[in-house]
């Protein structure tokens, strides 16, 4: 359906792509790969048209529909939810609008309006007719919509839930290719492993680029890679990718080796014997061949990681935070009432639960941004706390720079030691100095991380830390997380971070929270154990072995 061929594109002085050929074909499920700034979006604005490349070609097949789901999207301001998804359903939409301008027309007695009916009712039968309002609340409900939400105004959703229903409408009319740049960013987990049965099942073909490698395992069947302005193409999915990668470098490695250790030994051949009258015909005819041969190059990759070091943190007592008899409403809808909670030392949270159930509302009570409507939350003694939100990137002053923004949680620190805390979070040299404005998602998320993470807290609360964080680098948060000495609390989609970092899970659900004092995977097998199927809970252990759980520990119910 698309093809590029010997595509270059440029980015300000940087070279994104240099002559880079790939295809996409039908029923193909492709991951796309690669660090933050690697082009990853750049490709995607391509492929669907919205921008250009700098030299070779692409040829894409003009009968395919494309649905592509960027980063960001505009904020809707007009009509409902389900209003907004059926406007957006493509050649339906025109389909739907068309036929009922025609059936307007009959009852209006246009004569012409007859003679049209047949057509505008064949385009609406063929772009999905009148099961596409099923199908698009069904769609709609698997994101985490609620029937009610179905009639909310759209101005009332927040970015999350904006994207969503962008989404929702991509999915809903199938598209030949869909490009989906980053779409498990604003889904709980719930909605991304009814996301990953969806795409399963989905007849076109899929490019996809997401930092998940669960995930990925689960729905990919072909692996691009984007590094230092090259495309490497790889059959199956992550972890067939891994292997595959490291024996092309280990190949390219050796095959440049045994290249340089010829052209040793014949520039060894040249320099003894150029200078012999006898021999000297064969020194410059050896010359001649090492000018001939095609070179191979040095094998290369982006090595290049963050260099987290939390800050060693004071300690804090036992009981780090407390919820007491707590209730908290947002106006007549009620989140909790009477809700006890505690969080010791050492703990590494993670809470879980379906969408709308609460994570967030908690983890702000917890924070103190939200104030409980009745009891209270106590913080323990000697607790430091920070809350990295889950829009804190949105938060961040557009006209600063990534320098003068850490100098906000640095006030008295040095150019040079400012410096030194950014390039553990890769940014080097000029970067320092960019406009925020002008940074990737990545890049935001990363300046945000540095913000709280060079700070000596010893509570740290994290609402999905790793959206825009590529693979390598959310490898390196995992690894600080893990040897933290303080106290953590986080949501996360992302099952690979949640298994590698939490030692207890907090089910929330209907206004009530379930401690399991296990990991992730243990919680999960205690579900599975429960074999509770009437529990959205339930979708999370499927494919699971039935097996015991790792802990005996048995989860406690709070109130």
């Amino acid at each position: 359906m698309i093809r590029l061929v010997n595509a270059r594109k440029n980015f300000g002085r940087q070279t994104l792509y240099d002559g880079i050929d790939a295809s996409i074909v039908r029923g193909e499920r492709i991951g796309l790969l690669g660090k933050n700034g690697a082009g990853k979006t750049t490709l995607f604005k391509i492929l669907v048209g919205q921008d250009h490349l700098d030299a070779g070609e692409m040829i894409r097949d003009r009968k395919s529909s494309v649905g592509y789901l960027p980063q960001e999207i505009h904020p809707l301001k007009v009509g409902t939810v389900f209003e907004n998804m059926l406007a957006h359903l493509g050649p339906w939409t025109e389909a739907d609008v068309r036929l009922k301008q025609v059936m307007a027309g009959l009852e209006a007695g246009d004569p012409n309006a007859l003679d049209d009916y047949d057509d505008a009712m064949e385009a609406f039968h063929t772009a999905g007719g009148y099961e596409m309002e099923s199908r698009a609340k069904e769609i709609l409900m698997g994101l985490g919509f609620s029937v009610p939400q179905l009639d909310m105004p759209v101005a009332t959703l927040s970015g999350g839930w904006a994207m969503r229903l962008a989404l929702g409408g991509l999915l809903a009319f199938e598209h030949d290719l869909l490009l989906l740049d980053e779409p498990t960013n604003h889904l709980d987990l719930l909605s991304v492993k009814w996301f990953e049965d969806f795409l399963r099942g989905y007849p076109g073909a899929i490019l996809i680029t997401c930092h998940d490698r669960d995930f990925l395992d689960r729905v990919i069947t072909k692996t691009f890679e984007l590094e230092l302005g090259q495309l490497y193409n790889y059959p199956g999915n992550y972890s067939a990718f891994l292997p595959q990668k490291e024996h092309r470098l280990t190949v390219h490695q050796a095959s440049f080796d045994g290249q340089q250790k010829k052209l040793k030994q014949m520039q060894d051949f040249v320099d003894r014997n150029r200078a012999n009258a006898a021999t000297a015909s064969r020194a410059q005819s050896r010359m001649k061949a090492i000018e001939k041969m095609d070179r191979i190059e040095a094998p290369q990759t982006d090595n290049s990681t963050m260099r987290i070091k939390l800050p060693e943190p004071p300690r804090s007592g036992q009981m780090v935070a407390k919820l007491e008899s707590v209730g908290f409403a947002y106006g007549s809808k009620i989140v909790y009432s009477n809700l006890d909670l505690e969080i010791e030392r050492g703990d590494r949270v993670v809470l879980v639960g379906p969408n709308g159930a609460g994570k967030t509302t908690l983890m702000k009570l917890l924070a103190g941004v939200n104030s409980p409507t009745r009891g209270e939350v106590v913080l323990g003694a000697n607790v430091f706390s920070t809350y990295f939100a889950q829009h804190r990137v949105e938060a961040l002053n557009l006209k600063s720079t990534v320098i003068a923004s850490l100098r906000e949680n640095h006030p008295g620190a040095s150019e040079g030691a400012l410096r030194h805390m950014l390039g553990a979070f890769l940014f080097g040299g000029e970067a320092v100095d960019k406009p925020i404005s002008a940074l990737s998602g990545g890049e935001k998320t990363r300046l945000c991380l540095a913000k709280i993470l060079t700070v000596a807290h010893n509570f740290i609360m994290m609402d999905e830390p790793t959206n825009h964080l590529d693979i390598a680098s959310r490898d390196v948060l995992e690894e600080a997380l893990q040897s933290y000495a303080g106290t953590l609390c986080f949501i996360s989609h992302d099952e690979h971070f949640i298994r590698a970092v939490a030692t207890k899970v907090i089910e929330v659900e209907n206004g009530k929270v379930t401690v399991y004092p296990a990991d992730y995977e243990s919680y999960l097998y205690m579900k599975l154990k429960a074999k509770d199927d009437s529990s959205p809970f339930a979708v999370l252990t499927r494919g699971l072995p039935k097996r015991e759980a790792k802990s005996d520990k048995r989860g406690m119910s709070v109130a």
